[in-house]
């Protein structure tokens, strides 16, 4: 037991001795990654990107005047003035058709598949839209101020002394002279809202309504009981078996009729309300000149995410944007026109939108007036914005107000987040938007743009055309004068635009037109491809880059789109290659560089080593992060520039392996092996059932194959891991009676480990007591590598072991978890049972295990993690 424990102070000592070396003593060597190989510019069309903000190509449509709206189940039409403007659902494009000049569209409706128009203006004219010839019939013999459509009749309103109302068969339009039949008349010589609801005509004049009773007379009632709500009335709809009306006060409900009182309800104060239309279950408007959807819940209504605009201020449009960036799913434009920040919260795969979500922040100063957003950046949690006033304002994802409020002397002209820093230019300086902290100019190289990279390394442009790169201490470092020169050879233009990085620290660019990366065209917009109806793509004004896919999000003024997966080749964290590691990984691994120390502050990506099966060539992607303080790992392999690594974590008493990825670099220092190594040459065995894993940690994935209690085993040597002493073994092996025995080799828990043979194992030695609670808990694990960490006082069952060790086994959801435990760790309550059979058992062993073996307890830290 004393040399035991002996070994165990050592290995705390050697750990704390642990010291930086040069990999290249180690025989191990750092690679750099690959380079990205050549390829074509791609032009990018509408077969390759596609519109992104609004949600889809029928929203997105620049309006001039509308009057009316209305829907079938393939197209949506909307008389705009003089024109008639269709979008086709199934082709997902507009086309238009315009009356002679001076003549303006007032009305349309669909019948099923036919489309009518009416001008009812000074001379009215009815047209019938021709799909095939995309022009308007017009109707010679019918004449009428007004319409409406109903399954398969068209009713009419033609008003003079008073109002006459008549109903034509729709399939009757298609003759030469097609005859109405009378329905009554109105003694009003004013133009009627005309709407069918629950099969009935209603036909409304200000604030009363017309009901047709099937036998040329009509019944009357209030619109609404209170004459105002019917003010100044300008659409009526019925919906649902009710009539809904715009007036001058905004949206109502009346759900009155003939017998019993009018009441009115307003569910929505605006006075910019318009034309009414209802189509399934939604209700359109016109208003400001655009087409809006509305919802009514309840006693209200709102604004929906539809609208037929091109400029916009709804939360999922814009207007007169400048600035876009990306972090994860966050993307983030600066939308000037409307002085706010659009958050787009982008869909994860498999949902059925590219946006799952929309959210905004109003640009207000610290004076409570609205200033013009001119840069935006985030790195997914902090959101920096500058001013055209000169300043900066730094947000918290979530949240409406800002934190900071950064003055500067001059415009910004580049900002860069960095897992919770800002940084910027201007056309002269650098510097950190914090408080107290004063910009300063590095050299005459005057800055021209700004980027970062997912390690935090900082970009700059200068405008001598050179990039130079830094990290963020030397950004800000007054005495750093140059930064490490980066893309040398290749000369960046002065008229550069939104200079972004991907994850490597490939920069590109906008300049003429196109998408660079370091002087090379990669992607062209022509300048007749056309992503919205009636613009052309030109130049965009910015984009934004995604780490973790190649997707790139293009900004134009009022629209974004954004690129199929794969139409540019852009480097992404998830198409980092495995070269082949596979076999290396999940093999047993000796002690030499078997240990390498991360920093704090260090980028690493984590991947899965579930999903890492042979044949993989590229490691399966699940998130990046930065290092909150050192940490020392497992290294499994080296590959393409990076090291692959188990970290041991605990958060929340949970404690958990995780598989990562670190960029290699002269900061991950390989741990001496003298620091971690003791060797060892002698013969022990297995207390308990336990797996043998390849690397000195108990990540499932890395188990190999499973060893009996009782297992004969040399030991080689003993490893201090970062979180126990793990002992490298090895031994014969067959995985069953029929396999030929080979040496196998592997880690396993010193705690599993004896000098003497134990006992054969038996149920009945079992008995019941308590786990004691431990504040840093108990890990117990099943035979297939599954942990359960048990802190509190807890039920379980104990069998002692052969060294003096208690081995404690627990069901949990029908699965036997254990741990090697000592006498202190167990409270047998009131029974002594487990303490007499404990006195037969040492009675029986007393003769054998007197000078039989050296008593092994482990550390004390150890006894917390034993398995």
């Amino acid at each position: 037991m004393d040399n035991m424990n002996t070994k165990a102070k050592n290995f705390i000592v050697c750990g704390g001795l642990a010291v930086c070396a040069f990999l290249a003593i180690l025989g191990v060597g750092f690679m750099e990654a690959e380079p990205i190989s050549a390829f074509a510019e791609e032009s990018l069309t509408a077969s390759n990107a596609s519109l992104v903000l609004p949600n889809s190509h029928e929203e997105y449509l620049a309006l001039a005047a509308p009057k009316d709206i209305a829907f079938s189940e393939q197209y949506v039409a909307i008389a705009d003035g003089g024109t008639l403007f269709l979008y086709d659902r199934e082709a997902k494009e507009y086309f238009s058709t315009s009356l002679e000049a001076g003549r303006t569209i007032t009305e349309i409706a669909f019948a099923g598949n036919r489309l009518f128009v009416a001008d009812t203006g000074v001379s009215n004219y009815f047209y019938e839209y021709n799909f095939s010839t995309r022009a308007l019939m017009h109707k010679a013999n019918i004449n009428f101020s007004t319409f409406c459509v109903d399954g398969d009749t068209l009713y009419t309103a033609t008003v003079s002394a008073e109002t006459r109302i008549g109903a034509y068969s729709i399939s009757s339009l298609s003759e030469a002279n097609p005859t109405a039949t009378y329905l009554g008349t109105i003694s009003k010589a004013i133009t009627p809202y005309m709407t069918v609801m629950n099969g009935t005509l209603h036909c409304t004049f200000g604030e009363t309504v017309y009901r047709y009773d099937g036998t040329e007379k009509f019944t009357s009632y209030f619109l609404s009981s209170t004459p105002s709500y019917a003010s100044n009335l300008r659409s009526v709809c019925a919906y649902k078996g009710q009539l809904y009306y715009t007036a001058e006060g905004g949206f109502y409900r009346s759900d009155s009729s003939a017998e019993k009182p009018a009441t009115g309800e307003l569910l929505l104060r605006d006075p910019d309300l318009g034309q009414l239309a209802v189509y399934g279950d939604s209700v359109y408007c016109i208003y400001k000149g655009t087409v809006r959807g509305l919802t009514i819940e309840g006693n209200t209504a709102h604004f929906n995410d539809f609208e037929i605009s091109a400029a916009s201020s709804s939360v999922n449009r814009l207007n007169g944007a400048v600035d876009t960036a990306r972090a994860g799913n966050l993307l983030v434009t600066a939308d000037a026109g409307n002085s706010r920040i659009t958050i787009a919260e982008i869909a994860r795969e498999g949902d059925e939108n590219a946006i799952a979500r929309y959210s905004q922040i109003e640009c207000l100063g610290g004076d409570g007036r609205a200033y013009t957003p001119t840069h935006v950046a985030t790195d997914g949690a902090l959101i920096a914005v500058s001013s055209a006033d000169s300043h900066i304002y730094l947000y918290r994802y979530g949240k409406q107000t800002y934190d900071l409020c950064y003055v500067l002397d001059t415009p910004a002209t580049g900002l860069a987040c960095v897992y919770g820093a800002c940084y910027f230019i201007t056309e002269y300086s650098y510097g950190k938007a914090e408080s107290g902290f004063v910009p300063f100019t590095r050299s005459a190289n005057a800055p021209l743009a700004l980027a970062s990279d997912v390690y935090g390394t900082l970009y700059v442009v200068g405008a001598d055309g050179s990039a130079q790169s830094y990290t963020e201490s030397a950004f800000i470092n007054r005495l750093v004068q140059q930064g490490t020169p980066v893309h040398e050879g290749t000369v960046f233009p002065k008229d550069l635009a939104c200079l972004r990085a991907d994850f490597e620290g490939n920069l590109y660019y906008l300049s003429g037109g196109k998408l660079y990366r370091t002087g090379t065209p990669i992607a062209t917009f022509s300048a007749s491809e056309s992503f919205v109806y009636g613009e052309v793509a030109g130049m965009p004004l910015s984009y934004a880059l995604g780490f973790e896919d190649d997707e790139v999000y293009f900004l134009f003024e009022n629209y974004m789109v954004k690129t199929a997966p794969n139409a540019i080749e852009i480097p992404t964290l998830n198409e980092i290659s495995t070269a082949g590691i596979y076999e290396e990984v999940f093999a047993p691994h000796d002690a030499e560089n078997l240990l390498i120390d991360i920093p704090a502050g260090t980028i690493g990506i984590r991947t899965d080593l579930d999903e890492l099966k042979e044949g993989t060539t590229t490691f399966p992607y699940s998130s990046y992060f930065r290092t909150e303080e050192e940490n020392r790992g497992i290294l499994l392999s080296q590959t393409n520039g990076y090291a692959l690594v188990i970290l041991y974590e605990i958060e929340e008493n949970t404690r958990t392996f995780t598989a990562n990825l670190f960029r290699l670099n002269a900061e991950l220092p390989l741990v001496p092996q003298d620091n971690y190594w003791e060797a060892e040459n002698a013969d022990m065995y297995l207390t308990n059932t336990v797996s043998a894993y390849y690397f000195p940690c108990l990540y499932p994935t890395l188990a190999g194959e499973q060893l009996a209690r009782g297992t004969r085993v040399h030991v080689l040597g003993y490893v201090q891991a970062p979180e126990r002493i793990y002992a490298l073994i090895t031994t014969d092996f067959a995985q069953d009676t029929k396999s030929a025995v080979s040496t196998f080799t592997a880690f396993i828990p010193v705690s599993y480990l004896t000098s003497a043979a134990p006992l054969p194992e038996t149920e009945a030695r079992y008995e019941p007591a308590w786990l004691k609670a431990v504040p840093e808990g108990v890990l117990l694990t099943a035979e297939d590598g599954d942990t359960v960490l048990i802190t509190d006082r807890t039920r379980a069952e104990f069998v002692e072991n052969a060294d003096g060790t208690f081995t404690a086994r627990i069901y949990l959801s029908g699965k036997a978890y254990t741990a090697t435990v000592t006498d202190n760790m167990i409270d047998r309550g009131d029974s002594d049972a487990v303490r007499i059979s404990l006195i037969v058992i040492l009675s029986i062993l007393a003769v054998t295990i007197v000078g039989g073996y050296v008593l092994f307890l482990p550390r004390k830290n150890d006894r917390i993690d034993v398995k």
